[in-house]
């Protein structure tokens, strides 16, 4: 599963759908893999200049490994806000108050149930 969705998330065709180079990005941004109840979910983040992240998010039957788009009324589950919440935290803390982004990548979220 996490080698199908290494493969989404470089896959060329949805770099390009994704209007990455469209997009004043920051270099940054989180992944989550999450095995839901039902369905496998793909979420991709990216930060943007103003403390905007911008979402992407597909997902694939429990059993098969062809993501697909999800539809655009889906956010995340109550689970996935946990990453979310870590993640806009570490931001905060770090390239929101000026500090290198590298102190960004360096966090990481323990490992606990959520």
């Amino acid at each position: 599963m996490v080698e199908a969705s290494h493969a989404i998330i470089e896959n060329a065709e949805l770099v390009s759908a994704l209007k990455f180079c469209e997009t004043a990005q920051l270099g940054a941004g989180f992944a989550i893999l999450h095995v839901g109840e039902e369905a496998v979910w793909l979420l991709l983040h990216f930060w943007l200049p103003g403390g905007i992240v911008s979402r992407h998010l597909w997902y694939t039957e429990i059993g098969t490994h062809e993501f697909k788009p999800a539809p655009d009324h889906l956010m995340a589950c109550l689970w996935e806000l946990a990453v979310i919440d870590f993640e806009r935290r570490a931001w905060m803390e770090t390239a929101l108050a000026g500090r290198p982004i590298s102190e960004y990548f360096s966090r990481t979220l323990p490992a606990q149930p959520v």
